[in-house]
């Protein structure tokens, strides 16, 4: 056997988490050495940015064919209608219990008074073991829309979901179903607000709940998407734009947390649509 079929018989995320794993060492090590950081901006940070923007350029063409292929692949057109509305409903529904919980989660913790952060999650057991993989790979990509063909697998392989209803339910959830995104845009929103000192009425806090549920539905599944969608809610509740810079610094890790939740939230409504 070659070498590069001993890879290759490696599972993908095994592979991920190596990956991730000697990025880390070597990061730590470049950082210890004199002109390391210096070698790491020149020489490493541009491949990094070469594969973000690669996964920027396939994102949209990727989400376009698989709508396409999961409707083309309804064997009854009737079933369109039934599963669509089905579907966009349940996306809705999660995404504005997501927003409800970034809420009460903000306004209990109350995190820009403590100047701390923390947040939750939870599913069933069959389900979390299979989705493992899935949410390693969204987890080091940071783009709901490059997991897409790793969910596509992992549903009807390990889940057991049906082709027809994977391929049409899951493409139709990146491009509207940010659980992981809304939840952490109300707690940042709430956040910022409790910083600068801001009182948020309850008809301001309607306003965010409203803006996040239309602006999630828009929000690209690509690294750093949900930046621009941020902004236009603070400027809505008459929040300064500048207060992003106080979770800029530690939004990478966040954003990689947060698109691990969003497949997960899909396979999950997937699994639904299937009963």
């Amino acid at each position: 056997m070659t070498l590069r079929q001993k890879i290759s018989d490696i599972p993908l995320y095994l592979q991920i988490l190596i990956g991730m794993i000697t990025g880390i060492i070597i990061g730590l090590i470049a950082l210890q050495v004199d002109g390391g950081n210096t070698f790491i901006r020149h020489w490493i940070q541009p491949w990094g940015q070469i594969f973000i923007r690669l996964l920027q350029l396939i994102a949209i063409p990727l989400v376009f064919i698989s709508l396409i292929k999961g409707m083309t692949g309804l064997k009854d057109i009737s079933k369109f209608s039934r599963i669509g509305g089905k579907t966009i409903g349940i996306y809705i529904c999660t995404t504005v219990v997501a927003i409800l919980i970034g809420l009460a989660m903000g306004l209990l913790v109350q995190p820009g008074k403590l100047v701390n952060h923390e947040q939750v999650a939870h599913l069933q057991e069959q389900f979390i073991r299979a989705m493992y993989p899935v949410q390693l790979f969204a987890f080091t990509t940071s783009s709901s829309a490059a997991t897409l063909p790793v969910t596509l697998k992992t549903v009807e392989q390990k889940l057991g979901i049906s082709e027809e209803v994977s391929s049409f339910v899951l493409p139709v959830g990146v491009t509207i179903n940010m659980d992981g995104t809304s939840c952490y845009q109300t707690i940042a929103i709430l956040f910022i607000a409790q910083v600068l000192g801001i009182y948020l009425s309850f008809s301001q806090l309607c306003i965010i709940v409203a803006m996040t549920v239309l602006s999630s539905i828009g929000t690209p599944g690509i690294p750093g998407g949900s930046y621009v969608i941020l902004a236009m809610v603070l400027t809505s509740v008459g929040i300064p734009v500048e207060g992003l810079a106080l979770i800029l610094g530690v939004d990478r890790p966040l954003d990689m947390l947060r698109t691990a939740v969003n497949v997960t939230g899909d396979a999950a409504v997937c699994s639904i649509i299937d009963r």
